[in-house]
């Protein structure tokens, strides 16, 4: 069983798998409460199944992109539980786990979008189908009338994430299909159990968020002396 941690996001959840299939899961939607409510989930979860957290069998955890506090937050806490429990970490894209929902689609792209601010964000792009295959892994981009345009040609793209509604808003497009699915725990199993029978395992001494954009500490404007 493995243990997916999600706190990339205002929401924080944590979800329980076996092989690929969700057990139990919670979730809340309380402003920055990550670092208060985390660790309790995980027992939670695990209460939940009826099971003792020396039977997982890894720890999954959302790296990157997303809020720099709570990837650290996220982080800081897989690690701990995989120090703690001699178990093996795993780091994912925190727009890997859309791609479950869309199991069943046997043609066209699945467009991942989470906000950046502005009028960017950070996108991750997969062609559907019996095997998918990544096309892009998430980076940020500036969101344009001209981002659809190399996929029209496989059928209907498929756009999930926060930053969709400005996207559609600004450029519609009639081949685009938002559809309202939340970034969550729940949807790490498939890529969790994938990275696990890979044996793609992070190294708990080095692995560090993916931010994608620079980390930047800023002096407070009330006190310049103070960061």
């Amino acid at each position: 069983m493995i243990v997916a941690i999600d706190t990339s996001t205002p929401v924080c959840s944590v979800a329980l798998h076996q092989q690929g299939r969700l057990l139990t899961s919670v979730e809340s939607h309380l402003p920055q409460v990550h670092g208060k409510v985390l660790v309790s989930f995980i027992d939670r979860v695990c209460r939940e199944a009826g099971i003792h957290k020396r039977e997982l069998e890894a720890v999954a955890v959302a790296n990157g992109p997303g809020s720099y506090t709570g990837l650290r937050i996220g982080l800081s806490t897989a690690k701990g539980l995989c120090y703690a429990l001699d178990l093996p970490l795993i780091t994912l894209d925190a727009l890997a786990g859309y791609r479950s929902v869309f199991s069943g689609v046997q043609a066209g792209t699945l467009m991942a979008m989470m906000d950046a601010r502005r009028m960017e964000a950070y996108v991750r792009i997969e062609q559907l189908g019996a095997t998918p295959q990544l096309i892009q892994e998430s980076r940020p981009q500036i969101l344009d009338a001209h981002l659809l345009d190399p996929y029209l040609d496989r059928g209907p793209v498929f756009l999930v994430g926060d930053a969709v509604p400005k996207f559609m808003e600004a450029f519609p497009h009639p081949q685009a299909i938002p559809v309202g699915v939340t970034q969550s725990a729940r949807l790490l199993g498939a890529a969790a159990w994938e990275a696990f029978g890979q044996k793609a395992f992070a190294d708990l001494a080095y692995a560090e968020p993916n931010y994608l954009k620079a980390f930047l500490v800023t002096a407070s404007k009330k006190n310049p002396f103070q960061l």
